[in-house]
């Protein structure tokens, strides 16, 4: 299982968007199977413009390297955003109110 922490995080550029990118891919590019991956996106914040990149660019991992992933943030606003984001690129959303949902989905599911 791969957690990743993006708690707090603000996301403000491309750079940032490729920063991400490139730190998974780093952690999983030499594994022979697909893992599980939890993300916490509690009280992290993205600048509107760079919604459609992002969600873009979590599509590559979750085809390459995910063999399912749940994402959590206590945001309303964020979880409909987001899953509306995802959704347009094709991925499931999959996004829960808290760590405990995530979890709880990871073990139905992974």
């Amino acid at each position: 299982m791969l957690f990743v922490n993006l708690e707090h995080f603000a996301l403000r550029s491309r750079t940032d968007i490729e920063t991400i990118a490139r730190t998974v891919e780093e952690k999983l590019a030499g594994l022979d199977k697909r893992v599980y991956a939890i993300v916490n996106y509690d009280h992290f914040s993205i600048l509107s413009e760079l919604l459609d990149d992002y969600s873009a660019v979590v599509r590559q991992p979750t085809d390459r390297f995910y063999s399912g992933v749940s994402r959590y943030t206590t945001s309303g606003f964020f979880r409909i955003k987001f899953g509306e984001a995802l959704q347009r690129r094709g991925v499931a959303p999959r996004i829960f109110e808290s760590a405990e949902n995530a979890r709880s989905d990871w073990r139905h599911v992974g």
